[in-house]
This record gives C-alpha cells, structure tokens and sequence, in this order.
C-alpha cells in the first residue's frame, strides 16, 4: 500500500467518527476506538526512519478492528444462543470498521509480501 498517510488518518477519522456514534452504546466499542485513533494518529504523525513504522501502525488498527468485529459477532451468536431475539442489537459501526479492517489489513500483507519478494530478488542478483 503506497498511501500510508492516507489509510492512517481515514483509521483516525473513522474512528473518532465511531467514538462519537458509540458514546452511549458501549464503552467497550469506545475504548477500542480511542485505542485505534491514538494508534493512527502516532504512526501518522511520527516518521521514523524505519520503512516498516507506518505499516506496523495500520496492521495493529487493523488488528484491533478485527477484534471488534469478532467481539460483535460473538455478542449477535450468543444472544441467539440464549434465545432473546428481540435483545439483538446489531452495532453497525462496529461492522464496517470491521470489514474495512480487514480489507486494510489483506492489502497492506499483501503489499509488505510484495516487498519482501523484491528485497529477496535484489538479494539474488
């Protein structure tokens, strides 16, 4: 993924944006939320000279994204386990971010594959 800086702020803005829906919901949700603001923000804000530091940054928002996209479906399985289909409430939110999340984190492995690749090509030569 070229545009780091790009995925990292539209993960922040996301998230804030998320932070606000969720306020009354659950804290959980918010928490998380915070966390991956916090988490985007720094790694857009602080360039290391490592080539890796953006990426690393995105893979642990992303990360934390998946969580809550498995926490949320956990919730949706158990209730229909215990049977109270009318206590179902699905977070929205917390699907898209999910998704988006694990899009993010698919293209960015493949993107850091692509380069490990190169790295072993020039390697050889």
């Amino acid at each position: 993924m070229k545009n780091k800086n790009y995925i990292l702020i539209l993960m922040s803005v996301l998230s804030l944006l998320f932070i606000i829906f969720n306020i009354w919901i659950n804290f959980f949700y918010v928490f998380s939320f915070f966390l991956i603001f916090l988490i985007s923000i720094y790694g857009f804000s602080n360039d290391k000279d490592i080539w890796y530091h953006k990426s690393a940054h995105i893979i642990v928002s992303s990360l934390i994204g998946i969580f809550l996209i498995a926490y949320e479906t956990l919730d949706i399985l158990f209730t229909l386990v215990a049977g109270e289909f009318s206590q179902i409430n699905v977070n929205i939110y917390v699907i898209i971010f999910g998704v988006l999340s694990i899009i993010i984190l698919l293209s960015e492995l493949r993107y850091l594959n692509k380069r490990k690749e190169e790295a072993s090509k020039n390697s050889n030569t």
